[in-house]
């Protein structure tokens, strides 16, 4: 039996495109929360987390995970963008 675990791995999109010195990022932020083994609440998709912010062009999805025993977790999607 093999286990596998992987960790935050980077992920390199292709496409590039430089900021003036004037536009500045938005940080948009949307979390799924799980309590116990049957009660999940919440939303971790890209499209609720450029909502909360209004972020029209998305420069960088980041995710962010916390478990405490099993018995509590969430993930969270942090979107970069203008």
């Amino acid at each position: 039996m093999v286990l596998l675990v992987f960790y935050m791995l980077p992920i390199l999109l292709p496409y590039r495109k430089d900021l003036s010195p004037k536009q500045t990022l938005k940080q948009g932020k949307s979390c799924l929360k799980r309590m116990g083994i049957l009660y999940v609440t919440g939303d971790a998709s890209i499209e609720s987390a450029t909502k909360n912010a209004s972020i029209r062009e998305v420069f960088r999805i980041e995710k962010e995970a916390t478990n405490y025993l099993s018995l509590y977790s969430t993930l969270c999607t942090v979107v970069w963008g203008i």
